[in-house]
């Protein structure tokens, strides 16, 4: 393709070129950048990972991934009680952006399932409709990502958001996302999954 032969040009011209191997395998003819005139290479992992909590109005925390700073107490809600009129109940329990009501996002915490788009557009979708944190939940189980988010945000796994999902349908709910620490306890280096 176009960029390979670039990538070739550059090669000849005695301009070193090193690109991603991409993030699609691991079938086979899956890795990007095969070119004999280029280093093709993998992602690492390292040794620091972010972990917080978020703690509800009930007094039960859970865990998560995160590199939040802290918010709350604040009016907790399921993204599927935040959705615009007309919006597809899919797209509003994802947080897909365009389709939480700020009316009823506005000034709270929203609890976001993970999941076909990007998990930081989830929280600026949040942002975008007002909201001041995220609790995103894996369904299924899944990795859990302390990702840069637009507000405050914690991601935990599938039994503490049903937890969380169960929590936010009772009157008066709240939560508090609390401050992430950084941890130098993941193993690396490793190749990327």
């Amino acid at each position: 393709d176009a960029v390979e032969i670039a990538f070739m040009y550059a090669a000849d011209a005695g301009i070193f070129v090193a690109a991603s191997a991409g993030n699609s395998g691991p079938t086979t003819s899956t890795v990007a950048h095969p070119g004999p005139w280029l280093t093709t290479v993998a992602a690492g992992t390292h040794n620091r990972d972010g972990a917080g909590s978020v703690t509800l109005g009930n007094g039960v925390t859970y865990n998560g991934a995160s590199v939040a700073t802290p918010v709350g107490p604040a009016p907790l809600i399921d993204s599927v009680d935040a959705g615009l009129a007309g919006a597809n109940p899919t797209d509003v329990e994802l947080c897909v952006p365009g389709t939480l009501d700020p009316a009823a996002v506005t000034g709270k915490i929203v609890l976001c399932l993970r999941g076909v788009i990007a998990r930081v557009d989830k929280s600026l979708a949040v942002k975008e409709a007002g909201g001041v944190g995220m609790v995103m939940y894996n369904s299924p189980n899944n990795s859990l990502n302390a990702d840069f988010h637009f507000v405050p945000t914690v991601h935990v796994d599938e039994a503490s958001g049903l937890a969380i999902k169960a929590y936010a349908a009772t009157a008066g709910a709240t939560a508090t996302i609390n401050q992430a620490t950084i941890v130098f306890n993941s193993p690396a280096p490793f190749t990327a999954s």
